[in-house]
């Protein structure tokens, strides 16, 4: 296989896992704050949290079942430029995860799905909260 070919399977491989990337934002700031909800139940949250949950991926573009999925990265931050700290997921069957410790202000949100053979897919949509 030459490098254009691996180049373009590596593409078709990142297409196929950002289909059902959708990030939302459970709850988020203080208790009682009634959080953003992005497709989700608002729940309430301890101060400096943010609660996400995302669609998993089960299928590639074509149609068949996707088998090599690994996990998910969030990735997150002050800015939706720089979302510089991440969390790597490695389970599969995940679709939320509590980040904890935030400071107060506004946190940006991302998320992407990797394989076993550590491709990575393209960011979801960013999603962003006040924290208290």
């Amino acid at each position: 296989m030459t490098r254009a070919d691996l180049n373009r399977l590596r593409r078709v491989l990142v297409g196929v896992l950002i289909a059902a990337l959708a990030l939302g934002l459970s709850a988020c700031g203080s208790v009682g704050s009634g959080g953003g909800s992005a497709g989700a139940s608002a729940a309430s949250a301890s101060a400096g949290t943010a609660a996400l949950n995302w669609s998993p991926v089960t299928e590639t573009t074509t149609d068949a079942a996707l088998t090599n999925l690994a996990g998910y990265k969030i990735y997150y931050g002050t800015s939706p430029g720089n979302l510089n700290n991440v969390v790597v997921l490695a389970s599969p069957g995940a679709t939320s995860y509590l980040v904890t410790n935030l400071a107060p202000g506004i946190w940006y949100f991302g998320v992407t799905a990797f394989t076993n053979t550590d491709v990575e897919s393209a960011m979801s949509d960013i999603v962003s909260q006040t924290v208290d």
